[in-house]
This record gives C-alpha cells, structure tokens and sequence, in this order.
C-alpha cells in the first residue's frame, strides 16, 4: 500500500511543489473528528493512485501558518496540486466515491480494484450464533447507556465514542464489521441514517434482529419505504417540479423488480441518471435532493458497498430534512432561506473593507439578519430545539420501517 506522506515547511517545495506527479494535500489537526474519519477514505485513494498520485498530509497545529499561506478557511481541505500548480480543493469530509470522481475531472488516472463479487449475502447475522447476538448488542446498549453513541454522516470511531455500527465492533473499518457480526456494512449505514442514540431507540431493532438472518436487501427496501411512505407526502412536496415525481415513481417500479429479483438494465438506469441530473441545480432542495438519490440508487449498490451506502444515505439524511420541513408546514420560501442566508451573508462580507468579517461586523449583520427574518427564525429553532425535533417524526416513521424489514428478512442460505 503506498504510504501517505507527510508535509512540513522544510519539505513543501519538494513533496508538493516540485513533485513530478498530481499531489492531493490534506490539511488537518489530530484534534478535528472529521479530520480522522476521513483518513481511512484517502489511505484507500492512496491505494488507487500508484504513480499518478501522491496523497500528502499536513498537520495544521504544527504548522498554522498553512492555513495563511493556502488560504484556507476550515478543516479538513484537500487541495489537489499538478506541475507544482494549485488546480482544484474540496472542504470537508467526501466519500471514496467523490474523491474518484473528483480525481477523474482532474484528468488524474487510478488504478481501479477487481470487480467485487455478486450481490448475495456471505454469512447470516452474527453467523446464526444466539451467543454472538447478545455480546454485540449488550455493547452497543451498554455504549447508548453512557452517552457515547453519536450521529454522523460518516462512520468513526475515536476516543470510546462514535457511531452505531462502528460502537458495535470498535472501528469504523467496513470489513471488520462484516466480519465480526456477519451483517452486510449497508445495515449499519441504515441504522446509522434512523439516527437511534438512547438505548430505548435501538432495542425494537435488536429484538427484531435474528441470529442466522440475511440482511442484504433490508437496506435497499428501506430507501424503497422512504420514497414511497405516504406519511412524507412526496407528490405535495416534490410540486414544483413534476418530472422528479416521474422519476421517482419509475425508480420506485425498477426497485421492486429488482428486489423480486429481476436484473436492472444498464439503459433503465442509465436514463433516470440522465433526467436526473438535469435537476441537479434545481431551486427547490427537496428537488435537487431527491433527484441525488435517485442517481445515487440507479443502480444499487451492493450491500458490502461501504462507500457507495455511505453516499445513499448522506444524501437521504440531507433529504430528510424538507421532508420533515414540508410534514411542519414549511412553504418552498422557508426551505429556501437557509440558502438565501448563507448567500446575504456572503455579500456582506464581500462588501467589508477587509473581505472579512470583524467580531463588531458580524454581530451587526446578524442583528440586522434576525429583525428581517424573525419569522422563518422562530420556525427554525422549533423545528432544530430537543435534537431536531422537527425531523422526530420522519425517523420514528423509518425506525418502524426498519424493525418491520429486519423482522421480516428471509434466514440466510449459502448455496
């Protein structure tokens, strides 16, 4: 496996400047929880990029002057170099997926894995052991119990906390989870989008949960119940744009032939992708969001897929969030503000003398934020009070969903 190399102020000419290869620099603290989840993601890029790139790695508490010199606003930032050059930088946390797709925008070459086995499950929950069942889930109830289970949009593991399925087996390594419980890594990116904490939210789904049971398709029947639950009110919420509900209910028709198990056509899926996209800039978040996840699930990923999962339910959380506006009466213009904040903020910063906001200019302008918007901010704050309560309803509602498929999933067969 290559290794990551690490950047200092002495050897930054030669290891990201002078480098005969694309160099893709990650600047981070030991201190940033997002930081450390995306490690593990850039140690499989590295994997991928044999002489065409050279993953880098830059601590930004030993070196604060980075953050000066590249620019750079928050962490973790990737910043892709070429021929010495700065051509490209993402912010945040990305799935392996992005960054390969990022990486073939930018004309650098990976090395791609074998193709991954067929889709049909490897072992029965827990290996079909009674015994097994009861240590993992005494751990993970035990963790709930004490606080340390947390949510995420990305599996991690640090300092005796993190999400379910990584409190699970103590690491936020996809294949150590498959192996230690026998259950596809795509079940604990669903428990994982339910968004369970407290021990009570995640005893109906161990109780449903049977030794020996094939989890493979519980996921994707999941995704199925979200676009299709009729609680959501899809066609009222997806109104300003009729194609999307089009597309939704074609691939709400392609899953349930596939889950019946009728092989998806390269053409079906290629077309909702295409029609999809056309959306992608689309005014309404809960537009552009579906229409995400519908490309994201056209086709489905197969369920040892850690990445591809990751990204399915990255976005249904993203989506849930209108969705769970719409269900407390929320008008398109309310779901649309947040972006109108981010936007009115951004001009007025432009329009300081520095380009940046003093302490006294900040507080000014959110004052003045606050007496323009206080309705849409009094809505806001019921809908994100208690732990986002406003999204309360629309989990409950999958949770049920999810004890029903984890009970009704068929035993494992290995033949």
């Amino acid at each position: 496996m290559p290794a990551i190399i690490t950047v200092t102020e002495e050897n930054l000419d030669s290891e990201v400047y002078g480098a005969s290869n694309a160099v893709l620099l990650d600047l981070w603290a030991p201190w940033c929880a997002p930081c450390r989840a995306l490690a593990p993601i850039l140690g499989k890029l590295a994997e991928l990029g044999g002489e065409s790139l050279t993953v880098a790695k830059m601590d930004v508490e030993k070196y604060p002057d980075a953050m000066t010199r590249f620019g750079v606003r928050g962490i973790p930032a990737l910043l892709l170099f070429k021929d010495g050059k700065e051509i490209s930088r993402e912010v945040g946390t990305k799935t392996l997926t992005q960054l390969k797709e990022w990486m073939a925008q930018s004309d650098v070459e990976l090395s791609e894995p074998a193709a991954p086995p067929a889709d049909a499950a490897l072992f029965g929950a827990f290996y079909g052991d009674p015994q097994l069942k009861q240590f993992f889930c005494d751990r993970l109830l035990a963790h709930a119990l004490r606080g340390e289970i947390k949510s995420s949009n990305d599996s991690y593991w640090i300092e005796g906390s993190g999400t379910p399925g990584a409190a699970w087996v103590h690491s936020a390594d996809p294949v150590v989870f498959e192996r230690l419980t026998g259950l596809p890594v795509s079940f604990s990116k669903a428990l994982e989008f339910i968004r369970p904490i407290k021990s009570a939210e995640f005893e109906p789904i161990l109780h449903a949960l049977k030794p020996g049971a094939d989890l493979n398709n519980v996921p994707l029947r999941l995704m199925h119940s979200f676009l299709s639950e009729a609680l959501f009110d899809w066609p009222g919420l997806l109104s300003e744009s009729p194609l999307i509900n089009d597309l939704r209910n074609e691939w709400l028709e392609l899953c349930q032939r596939y889950l019946a198990g009728n092989a998806l056509s390269e053409r079906d899926c290629q077309d909702l992708v295409l029609r999809a996209k056309t959306l992608n800039n689309h005014e309404d978040p809960a537009v552009q969001r579906t229409a995400n996840l519908i490309s994201a699930l056209s086709p489905p990923p197969m369920a040892n897929n850690a990445d591809g999962w990751t990204l399915v339910f990255r976005i249904a959380r993203s989506l849930a969030f209108p969705v769970g506006q719409h269900h407390s009466n929320w008008t398109l213009e309310d779901r649309q503000t947040e972006k109108r904040r981010y936007d009115w903020f951004t001009e007025k910063q432009s329009q300081t003398a520095s380009g940046e906001f003093s302490k006294e200019e900040l507080q000014v302008c959110r004052k003045q934020w606050l007496s323009e918007n206080e309705a849409y901010q009094l809505k806001e704050a019921v809908f994100l009070e208690n732990e986002l309560q406003g999204l309360k309803p629309i989990m409950d509602c999958m949770s049920g969903h999810l004890v029903t498929l984890v009970r009704g999933a068929p035993p494992f067969n290995p033949n």
